[in-house]
């Protein structure tokens, strides 16, 4: 598993290795958003208060927040910047507030994450900058994160957490079908179903940015066909 924070990898195993696209930008941008509030209560920043999201302080020189089993110490651009955005709201919000809030925003940052670091490099195209970017770099850790979820679809146990909530998220914006085929999503959306209760009682900030882009990204499809 590629060393990044849950939202990097997120776009890294969403992205085209062969074309450098990631479609689907809208409901991805949820998926992602969704992933930084994910990686804030799993290293403790972050808990569920009923519906409402809190942030928990913290003594600003461990702002990184170290804690989620598996993760780096250093979380990232991106994760600390939503971050703040919550902590500096005096008000209490629900998950559908801070998934949704500035989610395109939090996306292209992302993108541009991966590119500082060095794992992309970028070429958009069109007449806006942010039109059809293509990415290339790291494919090899793409195809890595492909037969991860090749893997969890078609073995039995319970696969890494990290695989656990890539495949949830992917599943929850619709967008399995952008990394694997058919037979193999089947399968996944099979076994995924039982893996949302895995998530309620030890990690409901999960649990609630998971449902949140479930049924946002449900309204935004319904919009579109309407």
């Amino acid at each position: 598993m590629p060393e990044l924070p849950l939202p990097l990898l997120l776009l890294e195993l969403a992205r085209d290795p062969e074309t450098g696209a990631i479609e689907g930008r809208s409901r991805l941008a949820l998926a992602v958003r969704a992933a930084c509030l994910i990686e804030l209560g799993d290293r403790g920043a972050l808990v569920l208060d009923g519906r409402s999201l809190r942030a928990v302080a913290r003594d600003k020189s461990d702002a990184g927040g170290a804690g989620g089993p598996g993760t780096k110490e250093d979380a990232g651009s991106t994760v600390a910047a939503v971050a703040a955005e919550v902590a500096a709201d005096p008000k209490d919000r629900s998950a559908r507030h801070w998934v949704n809030r500035q989610a395109l925003h939090t996306f292209d940052a992302a993108a541009d994450e991966l590119v500082a670091r060095g794992h992309w490099t970028t070429e958009r195209t069109g007449l806006l900058a942010r039109s059809s970017p293509r990415y290339s770099g790291a494919e090899d850790e793409t195809a890595m994160l492909h037969e991860l979820l090749r893997e969890a679809a078609t073995t039995t146990g319970v696969p890494d957490h990290r695989v656990r909530d890539l495949s949830l998220l992917l599943e929850a914006c619709r967008a399995l079908s952008n990394v694997l085929p058919a037979p193999e999503r089947r399968q996944l959306e099979g076994r995924i179903r039982g893996w949302d209760d895995l998530l309620r009682p030890s990690r409901p900030v999960a649990a609630a940015a998971v449902a949140t882009v479930r049924s946002s990204s449900a309204a935004y499809l319904a919009a579109v066909a309407s």
